[in-house]
């Protein structure tokens, strides 16, 4: 991935300085006919002057879209490689908080279970206590389980 990050950026410099080079040294136009404009002074021919005064920035434009095509390349592979960090980050730490949490809730659920443990004994004792007073039946369950005894 790095020599993928690497390459795109050594094709990017390249364009740049391919943009700077030929866009001083490459005419856009034919000097000769240009010079009888500016007086035979060759130091008044700018390529760049006289390329937008002609209209023929075409040239650079597409020197410009080369880089920017570019740019767009070698940002995809940053953009995959930030992803998966934040992947890799999102799962480990999800990892982590599950099991301090699965740990403190089973520990929560034991220590309230273990403090109202009393109080379900004494309900299922006035419970058991309620229902073989009134009804027939849990009366004879209770004589049949005795009689197991």
């Amino acid at each position: 991935m790095k020599g993928t990050i690497a390459f795109l950026a050594g094709l990017a410099c390249g364009a740049l300085i391919m943009c700077v080079t030929w866009g001083a040294t490459y005419y856009f136009y034919k000097p000769e006919l240009v010079l009888d404009i500016y007086g035979g002074d060759q130091r008044l021919i700018d390529s760049m002057n006289v390329a937008g005064q002609l209209g023929r920035l075409d040239f650079i434009s597409l020197l410009l879209a080369i880089v920017a095509a570019l740019l767009v390349f070698a940002a995809l592979p940053v953009y995959r490689v930030i992803l998966k960090r934040c992947e890799d980050t999102v799962v480990s730490n999800w990892q982590k908080l599950e099991s301090d949490v699965h740990d403190n809730v089973e520990k929560l659920v034991i220590e309230d279970l273990e403090e109202k443990l009393p109080e379900f004994v004494d309900s299922y004792m006035e419970l058991a206590k309620n229902a073989s007073e009134n009804d027939p039946i849990a009366d004879q369950i209770m004589q049949a389980q005795d009689d197991n005894d």
